[in-house]
């Protein structure tokens, strides 16, 4: 009876700062700062990158093989990398490093991670870095046969939702919302944007532009109501602090006109 080898051997901090010097010099020509490598556990994610306090931090526990860790270093050099260049995130810096590793056949693997906080994956990555752009429509074409089986499986409708949906979502977001903000929160959840804000298409630049413009002057209607709601407040305050005080006896208190966009 032969025992099955473990996908998974020992780790420790040492082991992990030994290969991280040991890819630096074979992918990055020894070119990245040094970083300090940390074993820590981490609910949300496998690993992180702290560009600038130069921490890399690894969950070991998280992974089920030697390989599956070696990816996860790799993920987060290659953050290290995009950083200096100044990347903001899983942006096309970031792609170009992956691209790069892909390239020279480095153990880098290609999932959802690497999209960031991207959830629809189809047009994310652009066709000047084809083989991540092949990975990452692969990694989609799984995402969506997940989705249709659990549609097929509980008997559900899908719901087609339309640009004037979309508008609409971007104009009823402005009373919370700065429009950097709803790009970011909306155009994520329409498939639109990376997690930069880029948009990924012509289609998605379009609807933006025209969101943008219901989005500015719903923001403008929300922000003079809430002006003259405060002054409207403030009036009979005051008026009550002049006449404990032994002011005048009397004061007209204007009515609160609210905009008619409203």
């Amino acid at each position: 009876m032969t025992t099955k080898k473990p996908n998974k051997t020992g780790w420790t901090e040492e082991r992990l700062r030994n290969l991280f010097a040991h890819y630096n010099r074979k992918y990055w020509q020894g070119q990245l700062p040094d970083y300090r490598l940390v074993m820590a556990a981490m609910p949300d994610v496998m690993g992180r990158c702290d560009s600038k306090r130069k921490v890399i931090t690894v969950d070991v526990e998280q992974h089920e093989s030697d390989h599956e860790l070696r990816g996860t270093i790799l993920h987060e050099m290659a953050h290290g990398a995009a950083f200096i260049r100044g990347s903001r995130g899983h942006d096309l810096k970031f792609f170009a490093q992956l691209e790069t590793l892909l390239q020279r056949r480095a153990p880098v693997g290609i999932d959802t991670p690497e999209a960031g906080k991207v959830q629809i994956l189809a047009d994310l990555v652009p066709p000047r870095f084809p083989l991540l752009r092949r990975r990452m429509d692969r990694v989609e074409a799984r995402r969506r046969k997940v989705l249709e089986r659990e549609i097929a499986k509980h008997n559900l409708t899908e719901e087609v939702i339309t640009d004037d949906d979309i508008l609409r979502e971007f104009e009823e977001s402005a009373g919370e919302l700065t429009w950097k903000e709803a790009v970011i929160v909306v155009g994520l959840r329409n498939g639109m944007v990376d997690e930069t804000g880029r948009p990924l298409t012509s289609w998605s630049r379009r609807i933006l532009d025209k969101a943008k413009r219901k989005h500015t002057q719903a923001r403008r209607d929300h922000l003079q109501y809430m002006k003259l709601y405060k002054d409207s407040q403030s009036v009979p305050a005051a008026y009550a602090r002049i006449k404990s005080a032994g002011g005048i006896s009397r004061i007209t208190i204007p009515p609160l006109e609210v905009p008619k966009s409203l």
